[in-house]
C-alpha cells in the first residue's frame, strides 16, 4: 500500500475548480489584503455568499437610492477563502466572507446625510436589496458604522 499525499492533488482541485470557474477573456488577481480605507468611509459592511468569491461581484454595483461605493476592505486570498469554504469544524461552512468600506461618492452631500441620518441598518438594507436585485449570490450582509473599526473592517467589540 503506497501513501499519497493529499494535499497537494486537493490544491491542485482547486485551482482547477478557480480557473474552470472564470469566464473566458476574464482574469483577476486578488490577494489577502486589508487595504487602506477611502476618503471619508461611513461604513464597513461584512458580505458572505455561498456563491461569490470575487469582490467584483459587489464592488462594481449600483447601490440605489443613495448611490453608495463599496471598496474591499478585506478580502482572502484563495487558499484562505477556499479552506475556510470547505472546512467542516466552522459553523457558517461553505461561505465565502469579505468585507468591504462604504462610501459616498465624493461631492455627494445628499448621500452623505442621508446615510448618516438613517445609520447602518438602513446602508445593510440598500446593500442587501441591490445584491439580491442585481446578482445571484445568495448573499447575506451585515453593516455597521465606520469609526472605531478592528482587523478586517469589523467593529470594536467594547464600542
Amino acid at each position: 500500500m503506497i501513501a499519497i499525499n493529499t494535499l497537494p492533488i486537493l490544491l491542485m482541485s482547486f485551482i482547477a475548480i478557480a480557473i474552470t470557474s472564470t469566464k473566458a477573456g476574464e482574469f483577476t488577481f486578488e490577494y489577502n489584503s486589508d487595504n487602506s480605507p477611502p476618503h471619508n468611509p461611513l461604513f464597513a459592511c461584512e458580505i458572505k455568499s455561498t456563491k461569490c468569491r470575487r469582490s467584483y461581484h459587489y464592488t462594481r454595483l449600483n447601490y440605489h437610492p443613495l448611490d453608495l461605493k463599496l471598496s474591499v476592505c478585506y478580502n482572502p486570498f484563495m487558499i484562505k477563502a477556499w479552506y475556510h469554504y470547505l472546512n467542516f469544524a466552522r459553523k457558517n461552512r461553505g461561505e465565502f466572507v469579505s468585507t468591504y468600506y462604504v462610501t459616498c461618492p465624493l461631492g455627494d452631500k445628499q448621500c452623505l446625510i442621508e446615510s448618516q441620518r438613517k445609520g447602518s441598518n438602513y446602508v445593510q438594507e440598500v446593500v442587501q436589496a441591490e445584491i439580491d436585485e442585481q446578482t445571484d449570490c445568495n448573499a447575506s450582509v451585515r453593516c455597521w458604522e465606520a469609526k472605531n473599526l478592528v482587523e478586517h473592517c469589523y467593529k470594536n467589540q467594547h464600542d
